[in-house]
């Protein structure tokens, strides 16, 4: 039967059809769901008017009734002086009350990483967002900084700018940090930016509703997946008058700053100030976390009141149907909702217009019984403007969360305007409770109306009910951890006190659920305080000890240094430690460890043929053989493994294992060297073997050297054996019992002592041989693994690889032995270890480690369990101590498998202090204001325009002497290193190659591979980038050392004069794309720092001849990888272009080129731009030029020519057409543009028409036909418009750095901004031009990170200028810096580049300058505003820049701070010079916190912890510079730019300054090359005097003072 005869089953496909739309509906709904999902409040934050600082008060606040209006505060602005009763006078304001925040000038910099200086700079408004929503996330029981790198979305409200308007009329006041600091969408961006979040940051300024539309807008953002926890807020501060000046012209305030919403004595509005923040996440989500939810949000809307009767009126209409639209959106109808908070600002014409809204939606059907309850937070705190949404939101999540309605001030008599009668509505004036209606939730609304008309009201629903997740331990610990943290000891100190002062308020809270709040959900810091408490009197008073600075038992404190994160050393313990009931308090209350050990159980009984846990957990009354090695090393084992288990858990991770003898074994199984399973088999085997064997040794610790033991029992080589050595004179001996006595009674004659061992046999002795040959064959049948953790041999006293660990032979070796633990505890340390945690029953092994090693007071010797002591109580002691020394305990994991709830605790204690602008010496008129805010200072009087006077810089090139003799080449040797040569087809590198080889290089010569080889070497394609690497790979494959790379393509690029620019395109495959690919190479290689060399032939812009134009390219992106490649670009070579190629071609013809190249190769000059004519080696060195003196008055331009302007920047390009036009031109060709047409319908294009001009574009596509463009000119000529003047402005720059770049970029930009020029320059050779004027850019002169692709094509546009001038043709190429205004680079770029000290220019002021350079004549001249005090350091990060020797990067405004450096460093020599030896480091410190202080704006040095780092401060890479720009001038030294991120504390620094500065001084004492005193071991026991007894204390008191009279 035919395919097509079978018969149809149409049921089957009825039923694939219902299937499918079954699916789809359930994705319709999915996503249906997914956008009206209602969203969790599970954080609040908040800054209110009456010293209000969070929820808790807020509440308080509230249910009390509040009023917190208050009189103008004296440091905002002198209100005496600006106040007038009569609302007309001009000037004043009538209303001297309102709403105010307490102390808006003080701020904790250092929290946020901001330096004072910078502080100072930031809008106080940012500032406080920033303050409130680390608050909000802590009130979430969210540790901020573990946001980092998630989709979390920012959402705030604001308008007011008053900061940035009060420094206004102060332009020299204004800094590097004055735009980002000032900026509504930095308030935003900082909180996203300090926080790590990538989820949408936005600021919102819809007046007055802008903090419930960022609510708005976040809970769109959550429905929609942008993000996956949002926090949304408002914030407003008023720290100038004018706002409240403004205002009063418009009699909308209240002159008593009260708004008495829905009153009849209502008279308008109250200014207020604050900040609030919500936590938002999906409901869904909030539940799966656990959070604490407070309330949820079930719908929202926005609109807009559109045409009305005033842009200020509100419209009720609108209202309504916000209203409306609401609560469809929430899904309920309106007499579900029980409360409102009302916008109620208390004006006479909007309290009416919002409550007729109310009636017609929300009271719609509603009886009187079920009165609509209304109130409004503004009658509490005033109208808090782009904050007042917040605020009212606020007030309704917390009355849900307590099931109360705050009472609703202000309200005598009601506002006979509101039919009150009718209206089922009510005011509360007490507090209400607020009881379920006929079993309906809570739900209640928000509304908020902005000025401007922009709506919003937002439904909120009482939290679901949460059931709290079952624990799988039933039994709870007995003690707790505490663990509080802050970045200073007065903030931990603080901390403390509010800790202590909760558990005196809150007696009921339980402890577990305190430590645990405080443990997952904080961020910790540096300084931190564990406690280990069983009671909540116990942990008052453990509090109270450290608060007065009391020890404690159960207190420890510890400051961790920035940026160190401990390393841990697992310390295994062997047999011997064992005991009945070791870790059973853990085993019945610690889930995990249970699981553990009944796993080990599990495997283990197989092997046993019992229960491991009844032989260590025996019944009571019964008997155990846990003394039996058969059972003691598999208990052991299992006991050690649990513990490393639930360490590790814990996020106690190792950093490096060891084991004492059986330990081992665990330490093996836990570094990954085989399995649990084969671990178990393992040891139990072992045991066993040991077991059986005859009970006939015995075993001694003596308490003397290895080497005096060995000597001992050297007669008795086959009986007895070292067995381990544990300490400097700690030995044990094993072996058979007679020759074990001997050898005791001779050692205790020579008065050595020794103390017999408790042990079943002779371990690690003779006697255990037999049983090698069985132990083998178990081994043999273990699969082994590398090690994932480091392993410390016992047997090697070493790290141990796979190889050893995986052989029998090794294992069995480690039977007999020696346990080399004092060795590898010397290996440990002198790595760099410092903290030992031991994984066993006791303290054996820290005991041995303390006694055996220095106590430097740096060294921790901590224990898992203690046989005298709980379990948990050891075990938190210990975690406590990991905890303060830094470690990152996974606190969630600590309280896996206990029932914990979510707390209020107290919000971090921000040490605030007072950053505010100060105005600058410059400023001509002082402000009427002094405190703490200062009116708008009025700007100077205005100047005619004056031309800047230094932005005009020419680039020289100077002959420049050899530094030294060039060398014989044949005389004098170099070192047998390998060189890469990048060879020419000429024969010039052969030639280099034949001299270095002369003198004992080896040289590899590496050819394209098209053009075959250039004698012996490799070849590779120069356009496939995996072909440079694997050169770069084999020509060192032998581990030859690298010294250098010389790049000699670029001479192989042949003229393009005369040919189309499709040439110069095709010459780059040998040219910039292979530079680009060879540094990119290198660079990923990764061989120490290659030093690479690029030589052309005329392609620097020297003397007048013409230039190599397709070598022209390299020289540009070779002065950007000079800045982005530092370390590995040596420089520019440019060869003489007057040297014959002809028939000359042998080594004799190249012998000034060698001799030339190998001077470059060995010189130290540090010259990296360097060209070679007529045997003189020139050099360029950039230098200021004063302005051109004008001849007359402005030029005119011819109205009957015709002057093109080309590019594809229509910002740059229409101001250029403005420009030609006002100075007389009347016919303008604009060519080049993507889509003309566009920029044809300009405003500005309009405007040029309208005052006459004739104005054609030609599309860039068009343009680049030749034909086209030909024909245009033709037709030009014809109509007698000839072509009279050219300028081509370029266009857009993309940053992107040169290890990403590809070739293609670099031939796009090229292309783009070279093929336009070129073909003018080709079709217009003929004609009689004014000028031709080409933009290029500073990024071709002295490099721009991020520009390289930009600078090559632009250093062509340089060449094609100096090629024009060499035909006699006119040109003029400006080297700009960026314009401003133009979008020539992206907005990040601009604020970037302005912070590091390139100002944009302004396009009038660029053309005016401009205006001058066509005047005076010229090839080449740059452009550019720059602060070099800033700029220069930057650029000469990586090394000097020679080019710049001659720009003086003084900042004259602060030669006054340099003159006081150098006094400061005069004195600091002073110092001393007259200190002891010891006491110098403390001296470099002082001076160096005054020196770091003076940089970043602290006004007490000594706030800064010489351990704290530098970008921990707030320091950033410009100050950076600035420190190292005070050394260097103080100090009379040079220091590498990178300084401060080589050494990036006080501390580190002074220890570098101590050696490269003052070594002849530090020599003299420790303390150069010490970074702590180390105190001896009599030190390290002071610190533990409390565990001393009185007769170990008199001891230590008589050692000490014989110490002191011997003069120790």
């Amino acid at each position: 039967m035919t395919e097509s005869a079978r018969p149809i089953d149409y049921p089957a496909r009825l039923r694939r059809a219902l299937r499918v739309a079954r699916e789809l509906q359930a994705e319709l709904e999915a996503s249906r769901r997914a956008r009206a999902e209602s969203i969790a409040v599970i954080g609040v934050g908040c800054r209110l008017p009456g010293g209000i600082d969070g929820p808790d008060a807020c509440w308080k606040a509230l249910r009390e009734g509040m009023d917190a209006i208050s009189e103008v505060p004296p440091d905002r602005w002198p209100i005496d002086a600006y106040f007038d009763s009569n609302p007309e006078r001009p000037g004043k304001m009538y209303a001297r009350f309102g709403g105010f925040l307490e102390q808006v000038d003080r701020f904790d910099a250092r929290f946020f990483g901001l330096s004072p200086r910078q502080a100072a700079s930031t809008d106080p408004q940012q500032r406080l967002f920033l303050e409130v929503c680390w608050e909000a996330l802590e009130h979430a029981g969210i540790p901020p900084d573990r946001l980092a790198g998630r989709l979390g979305g920012v959402f705030v409200g604001i308008n007011g700018n008053d900061y940035a308007l009060l420094r206004a009329g102060d332009p020299a006041g204004l800094d590097a940090y004055s735009g980002s600091g000032n900026t509504n969408s930095a308030v935003a961006g900082s909180v996203s930016y300090i926080l790590g979040l990538h989820g949408p940051s936005l600021a919102v300024d819809t007046a007055c509703s802008s903090s419930l539309v960022s609510v708005h807008l976040a809970c769109q953002s959550l429905r929609l997946g942008e993000c996956d926890i949002a926090l949304a807020g408002g914030v407003n501060l008023i720290m100038s008058p004018n706002g409240t000046i403004a205002l009063s012209r418009t009699r909308v305030l209240s002159p008593d700053g009260r708004c008495k919403a829905f009153d009849a004595s209502a008279d308008g509005m109250g200014r207020g100030e604050g900040c609030g923040v919500v936590v938002l996440k999906r409901l869904s989500d909030a539940l799966a976390d656990g959070d604490r939810i407070l309330a949820t949000i079930r719908g929202s809307a926005v609109n807009q009141d559109g045409t009305s009767s005033g842009v200020t009126v509100p419209n009720g209409m609108a209202q309504q149907a916000l209203l409306r639209r609401a609560l469809a959106n929430a899904g309920i109808e309106a007499s579900q909702m029980s409360y409102l908070e009302a916008h109620g600002t208390g004006t006479a014409l909007g309290d009416p217009i919002e409550m007729r809204a109310v009636s017609a939606v929300l009271c719609e059907g509603r009886s009187q019984e079920q009165k609509l309850v209304v109130g409004s937070a503004k009658t509490n705190f005033g109208h808090l403007e782009a904050a007042a949404g917040i605020a009212g939101l606020i007030k309704v999540v917390l009355s849900l969360h307590h099931q109360e309605i705050p009472p609703h001030l202000h309200l005598k008599k009601p506002n006979p305007l509101i039919p009150w009668d009718t209206l089922p509505v009510t005011l509360p004036t007490q507090p209400l409770p607020w009881s379920e209606s006929r079993g309906q939730r809570r739900i209640a609304g928000v509304s908020s109306f902005g000025m401007s008309g922009t709506n919003a009201h937002v439904i909120l629903e009482e939290a679901p009910p949460q059931v709290p997740v079952e624990a799988s331990n039933e039994v709870e610990r007995p003690c707790h951890l505490l663990g509080l943290s802050a970045k200073g000891d007065d903030a931990l100190r603080a901390l403390a006190v509010r800790y202590e002062r909760l558990l005196a308020e809150q007696p009921e809270l339980s402890l577990p659920d305190l430590c645990h709040g405080a443990n997952t959900g904080r961020a910790h810091f540096g300084h931190r305080l564990a406690i280990v408490a069983d009671s909540h009197a116990q942990l008052r008073e453990q509090l109270a000890a450290f608060i007065n600075g009391q020890r404690a038992p159960g207190v420890i404190v510890r400051a961790v240094p920035s940026g160190r994160v401990p390393e841990i050393v697992f310390l295994f313990t062997g047999q011997g430690s064992q005991y009945i009931g070791m870790g059973r308090q853990l085993y019945e209350t610690q889930p995990l460890f249970r699981q553990t050990l009944e796993h080990c159980d599990a495997l283990l009984r197989p092997h046993l043929g019992r229960s491991i846990l009844s032989v260590i957990y025996p019944e009571p009354g019964t008997s155990s053989p846990l003394d039996e090695t058969a059972y003691t090393q598999p208990a052991l084992f299992a006991i050690e493994y649990a513990l490393a288990v639930l360490w590790r858990s814990w996020g106690v991770q190792p950093t490096a294992v060891m084991g004492h003898s059986v330990g081992e074994y665990v330490a093996a199984c836990v570094a990954g060297v085989f399995s649990l399973e084969d671990g178990l088999r393992l040891i139990a085997e072992r045991a066993k073997l040991m077991q059986a064997l005859p009970p006939e040794g015995d075993m001694a610790a003596v308490f003397a050297d290895e080497a005096r033991v060995a000597e001992a029992i050297a007669p008795f080589p086959s009986q007895l054996s070292i067995a381990a050595v544990n300490g400097p004179t700690e030995t044990v001996i094993s072996g058979e019992r007679g020759a074990l006595a001997a050898v005791l009674e001779r050692l205790a004659a020579q008065g050595i002592q020794a103390r017999r061992l408790n042990v079943s046999h002779a371990f690690h002795s003779p006697l255990m041989k037999p049983l090698l040959e069985k132990f083998a064959s178990v081994v043999a049948s273990v699969t082994f693994h590398a090690p994932e953790i480091e392993l410390i041999s016992n047997v090697t006293g070493l790290p141990a690889d796979e190889q050893l660990l995986g052989s029998a032979e090794y294992w069995c070796r480690h039977v007999l032995a020696p346990v080399r633990f004092w060795d590898s505890l010397q290996s440990l340390y002198e790595r760099g270890a410092r903290l030992f945690l031991e994984i066993g029953p006791g303290a054996t092994l820290a005991s041995m480690g303390r006694r055996g090693l220095p106590q430097d007071g740096a060294t921790l010797w901590l224990s898992s369990l203690q046989k005298a002591r709980g379990d948990w109580a050891q075990l938190l002691q210990s975690l406590g101590e990991l905890y303060a020394s830094g470690c990152a305990v996974d606190w969630r994991a600590f309280d896996q498998g206990y029932t914990r709830r979510r707390v209020t605790l107290p919000t971090y204690p921000f040490q605030r202090e007072r950053h505010w602008f100060k105005l600058s010496s410059s400023l001509p008129v002082q402000p009427i204001a002094t405190g703490m805010a200062t009116a708008m200072v009025p700007p100077p009087e205005a100047k005619a325009a004056e031309l800047p006077s230094d932005w005009l810089y020419e680039l020289e090139w100077k002959t420049q002497a050899l530094a030294e003799p060039t060398p014989d080449p044949a005389a004098t040797p170099v070192a047998p290193r390998q060189w890469l040569i990048f060879a020419d087809r000429l024969g010039l590198g052969a030639a280099l190659a034949e001299r270095l080889e002369q003198r004992g290089a080896h040289c590899v010569l590496v050819s394209p591979s098209q053009v075959g080889s250039a004698g012996k070497g490799m070849s590779l394609d120069p356009e496939n980038p995996a072909d440079y690497r694997r050169v770069i790979q084999e020509a060192f494959a032998d581990g030859s050392a690298l010294a250098g790379v010389v790049h000699l393509w670029g001479l192989d690029a042949g003229s393009v004069e005369g040919r189309s620019h499709a040439a110069l395109e095709e010459a780059q495959r040998l040219g910039q794309n292979s530079v680009l690919l060879l540094v990119q190479a290198l660079s990923a290689a990764g061989r120490g720092t290659p030093r690479l060399w690029a030589v052309t032939r005329g392609a620097a812009l020297v003397g007048s001849g013409k230039p190599a134009l397709a070598q022209a390219p390299i020289w540009g992106l070779g002065r950007v990888l000079a800045i982005e490649q530092s370390a590995l670009w040596a420089g520019l070579v440019d060869l003489d272009p007057a040297v014959v190629e002809g028939a000359h071609r042998g080594a004799d013809a190249f012998a000034g080129d060698v001799a030339a190249l190998l001077h470059e190769l060995e010189a130290r000059d540090g010259e990296e731009q360097v060209a070679w004519r007529s045997g003189e080696r020139f050099v360029p060195r950039l230098r200021p030029r004063e302005l051109p003196t004008r001849n007359g008055g402005t030029p005119r331009l011819k109205a009957e020519a015709t002057y093109l302007v080309s590019g594809s920047l229509p910002g740059s390009m229409l101001e250029v057409s403005r420009w030609l036009v006002e100075r007389g031109a009347r016919h303008l060709v604009l060519v080049g543009l993507e889509r003309p047409e566009a920029v044809a319908r300009s405003e500005t294009i309009l405007a040029l028409e309208a005052r006459g001009a004739d104005i054609r574009l030609l599309s860039r596509d068009e343009a680049l036909k030749s034909a086209s463009l030909t024909g245009l000119l033709s037709s030009l000529r014809d109509a007698n418009r000839p072509v009279r003047g050219v300028l081509h402005v370029g266009g857009p720059w993309t940053v992107r750095a040169s290890r990403e770049l590809e070739t293609w970029e670099l031939q796009s930009s090229l292309r783009s901004e070279v093929a336009l020029p070129w073909l003018l320059h080709e079709l217009l050779a003929g004609e009689d031009l004014e000028f031709f004027v080409l933009f290029s850019s500073v990024a071709s002169v002295w490099g721009s990170g991020g520009l390289s692709h930009h600078a090559a094509a632009h250093h062509v546009l340089d060449a094609l200028a100096h090629h024009r001038r060499a035909l006699g043709l006119p040109a003029l190429v400006v080297n700009f810096g960026q314009w401003a205004e133009v979008g020539v680079l992206p907005e990040e770029a601009y604020r970037m580049s302005a912070r590091s000290g390139v100002e944009a220019l302004p396009p009038a002021a660029a053309l005016a300058l401009l205006e001058r350079l066509l005047e005076a004549g010229g090839t080449q001249q740059t452009v550019a505003n720059v602060r070099w005090s800033v700029f220069k350091p930057i650029l000469e990060m990586g090394r000097a820049r020679p080019m710049l020797a001659n720009i003086d990067a003084r900042d004259a405004r602060r030669e006054g701070e340099l003159d006081a450096a150098v006094a400061s460093a005069q004195k600091l020599r002073d110092a001393l010079d007259e200190a002891l030896p010891n006491e110098r480091h403390d001296v470099l410190l002082a001076y160096l916190q005054r020196e770091v202080a003076s940089v970043l704006g602290y006004e007490k040095p000594e706030d800064i912890e010489p351990t704290t780092g530098f970008f921990d401060l707030g320091m950033d890479s410009i100050m950076a510079m600035d420190l190292k720009n005070h050394l260097e001038t103080g100090l009379r030294r040079a220091f590498p730019s990178t300084l401060a991120f080589e050494h990036p504390t006080i501390d580190a620094l002074a220890r570098y300054l101590s050696q490269e500065v003052f070594a002849h001084l530090f020599d003299e004492g420790p303390r150069a090359t010490t970074p702590e005193p180390a105190p001896d071991a009599d030190d390290a026991r002071l610190e533990e005097l409390d565990e001393l007894s009185e007769d170990q204390v008199a001891a230590l008191l008589a050692d000490r003072l014989d110490a002191i009279e011997q003069g120790k």
